[in-house]
């Protein structure tokens, strides 16, 4: 098996790993990740012997565990999901609106609009004092600071700053001192993503058969030394047409699978950030890094309710009013 290694600089900024394999195939790896894969097979031509483009004069054919694979597969699978997950963190729960991320402020492309579904920003806004004016910091609905530019009629109102990091903090120590419900809840939501018993007997099913499949795809096309011969060709394509119906009920299978583990892990980090948390003061710092390791999204409405998604399923209300209200 021949292997030609080739690395390009992209922008000056990135690198990206080409890996030549037999037969053409090429795979890319970013940063160390496996991306994306295709196929633009060579020949050899007859009389000057160099390497041409394959444009259709010879069939082509994907063989899936044909050499081994430069990451496992339960790692591509979980950086699949991430890239998913990614995406969908940056948009509002309906899907709509897009956020681009900044990272100038912890609450940074965290909050959305619960009136109209836009993204919340930051604000440094003027107010008075008896008598004397004063900045201060808040969270704000972007349709409603800017309703031409988005053409949106929005009745959402600013929310304090320091009001949001107040709440939040209550509501973590109110975690802490509910810890086994925290774990009931969760767990409920992993038990939904979780394969079942006969999910997880099918999976096994389609890995033996996609495994057999592959087996005898590589036994097909090495009989052949240049093209695969026409006896070939019919069984060849119904075991392709087979392996991408079983391949593509495999991959949602997994997708739901490493969805349950994602929210496992996310628990456990939110149990761990709980358990470290000191004994509650009067005046509790703010822990940011606790808000961007656990919190998945959050809703800020009219009312000032806020909903506060936490990346492990679970989720809570609060109201974070510019003076604390009395319970």
């Amino acid at each position: 098996m021949e292997k030609i290694k080739l690395l390009i600089n992209i922008e000056e900024t990135r690198q990206i790993l080409l890996i030549t394999i037999r037969g053409g195939h090429f795979f890319i790896v970013i940063g160390g990740i496996y991306f994306a894969y295709f196929y633009p097979f060579s020949l050899t031509a007859f009389l000057t012997h160099k390497r041409i483009r394959n444009d259709g004069s010879e069939r082509q054919y994907f063989i899936k565990d044909h050499h081994p694979a430069i990451i496992s597969d339960e790692d591509w699978n979980a950086a699949q999901q991430e890239m998913k997950r990614r995406s969908k963190m940056l948009r509002d729960p309906d899907g709509k609106y897009a956020q681009v991320y900044s990272n100038t402020s912890y609450f940074s492309n965290s909050f959305y609009c619960g009136e109209c579904g836009s993204p919340v920003v930051r604000r440094r806004l003027t107010s008075e004092r008896n008598g004397e004016k004063y900045l201060y910091t808040a969270w704000q609905c972007r349709a409603k600071i800017h309703p031409k530019k988005y053409n949106i009629k929005c009745s959402g109102r600013h929310v304090w700053e320091e009001a949001l990091e107040r709440e939040f903090m209550d509501l973590i120590y109110e975690l802490k001192e509910n810890r086994s419900q925290v774990i009931e809840e969760a767990n409920e939501v992993i038990a939904e993503y979780d394969l079942n018993i006969k999910e997880k007997e099918r999976l096994g099913i389609l890995e033996e058969k996609l495994e057999t499949i592959n087996e005898r795809l590589v036994e097909l096309t090495d009989n052949s030394t240049s093209s695969v011969s026409g006896a070939y060709e019919a069984t060849i394509r119904h075991l392709y047409y087979e392996q991408e119906m079983l391949q593509a009920e495999l991959e949602e299978l997994n997708e739901k699978q490493q969805e349950s583990r994602h929210l496992a892990k996310q628990l456990s980090k939110l149990l761990m950030y709980l358990d470290e948390l000191e004994e509650r003061a009067e005046n509790q710092p703010f822990r940011a890094d606790i808000f961007k390791q656990t919190v998945h999204r959050g809703i800020i409405y009219r009312n000032y309710d806020v909903t506060i998604e936490f990346k492990c399923g679970i989720a809570r209300q609060v109201r974070a009013t510019r003076v604390k209200e009395e319970e």
